[in-house]
């Protein structure tokens, strides 16, 4: 075979390999992203309930020194059929009829207000005015829910409060 056939087929050859590679990056870069986007919509329309298992304990605050000092949420068994929505702005928890002794008041303040969550901050505001109840969103996936807050300094061992929710 000659030199210069030869050389024209690899060039060729080539060129359609790097054609096929720039057309699968393309598509790749264009299939739906699930770590991107706008989070707030795994929020909108959505139900959970209550769970005292966290699947991803990688995503929990840190203190200054990297060491993880959080408490979870101690949720009771009344708790767990309770089912909490976000619908329309508005935020609800539905206890399924097993009320709980004291009520939700101990986490929310009431069991319908309404919640704003901003993604670039990672801040779930719900309830409005000075009952207003800010938490910190450290996981939000198709899946889980992990909120939580600081607890003011010397008011406990740990730096954080932490509530675990799976999707229902």
């Amino acid at each position: 075979m000659n030199r210069i056939v030869y050389y024209k087929m690899k060039k060729t050859t080539s060129i359609r390999f790097l054609l096929l590679v720039a057309c699968a990056c393309v598509a790749v870069s264009c299939a739906k992203n699930d770590d991107g986007g706008d989070r707030a919509d795994l929020l909108a329309g959505t139900r959970w309930q209550a769970t005292l298992i966290d699947e991803n304990p990688e995503t929990s605050p840190r203190d200054g020194y990297g060491e993880w000092n959080s408490l979870y949420y101690p949720w009771q068994d009344c708790h767990m059929d309770d089912t909490f929505t976000f619908k329309n702005s508005n935020f609800f928890i539905d206890d399924n009829g097993s009320v709980c002794e004291g009520g939700v008041d101990l986490i929310f303040e009431k069991s319908s207000q309404s919640y704003t969550y901003d993604e670039a901050s990672k801040q779930l505001l719900i309830g409005t005015g000075e009952d207003a109840v800010r938490l910190q969103v450290y996981e939000l996936t198709e899946t889980r829910l992990k909120i939580g807050a600081m607890l003011p300094p010397g008011a406990a061992t740990y730096d954080h409060l932490i509530f675990l929710f799976k999707r229902k």
